[in-house]
């Protein structure tokens, strides 16, 4: 709940929270585009609610571009898993909005996020995914994720922006290949940021922190509930009921 309203508020800034996109398949487009930039031969990549996603991020972006705010880099894949050494995370470690990985690795050329910082999936069937590294360690990240290293503006934020509609759209657009998706990232680099006033950003962003401290406390609990199941069944009820008092009491202090 706390994060849907943060990215309603997003929507709501920059007039997306009612748009309907067009249905149209094909725009009208000059030679130029095609042999251009994209170099884009498919009639996929020319759908006018693209086009139109696009013109509506530009207009509250002030020119910025994702690597005008951040430093991206794509991931590597560890040469071995195991209990010892640095956490790890592979593309099927983003829950939600944060990373949840146990896995550890201490082996490759690891390319690690710290707290707070994100990672985007480019490559397979979730393209566009995105987390933000909500533990108090460093994440080394496999290649099927670029970590986000942001500057001059909040990761927080920019989470919801990436998982918006609009960002999610523009993922959708530039991938390419069809048996195992990829979207370069180069061409997540440049995706058009909005920047809007500050105290709305900062109101979506402390929306995402609660949602985060929400969602761990939700652990926390569940992890108390199934350890007193535990000790109702190898003790008696009481101890059961003193395990979930204690808990509730360390939460209160």
């Amino acid at each position: 709940m706390l994060y849907a309203e943060a990215e309603n508020l997003l929507l709501a800034e920059i007039g997306l929270d009612s748009f309907s996109p067009s249905t149209e398949n094909i725009i009208s487009i000059e030679l130029s585009e095609v042999f251009g930039d994209s170099g884009r031969f498919d009639a996929e990549f020319y759908q006018m609610k693209y086009r139109q996603y696009h013109q509506i991020l530009a207009r509250h972006s002030e020119g910025y571009k994702l690597c005008n705010l951040a430093v991206l880099t794509k991931g590597n894949q560890a040469r071995s898993i195991s209990d010892k050494g640095v956490l790890y995370a592979s593309i099927k470690d983003v829950i939600g909005f944060t990373i949840e990985t146990e896995e550890r690795t201490n082996e490759g050329e690891l390319i690690l996020v710290e707290p707070s910082e994100l990672v985007l999936a480019i490559t397979g069937a979730t393209i566009g995914k995105v987390g933000i590294n909500a533990t108090n360690e460093e994440i080394a990240i496999s290649g099927d994720l670029v970590g986000i290293k942001t500057h001059d503006i909040s990761p927080y934020y920019l989470q919801v922006v990436l998982a918006s509609k609009p960002i999610q759209e523009m993922c959708r657009q530039y991938t390419t290949g069809a048996t195992n998706g990829h979207l370069a990232v180069s061409d997540v680099a440049n995706f058009p940021i909005p920047l809007i006033d500050d105290s709305i950003q900062e109101k979506i962003s402390n929306q995402v922190i609660w949602a985060i401290e929400s969602k761990r406390e939700s652990k926390r609990l569940l992890e108390l509930a199934k350890r007193a199941v535990e000790i109702a069944i190898e003790q008696n009820e009481s101890a059961a009921l003193q395990i979930v008092a204690d808990g509730t009491q360390k939460v209160s202090e």
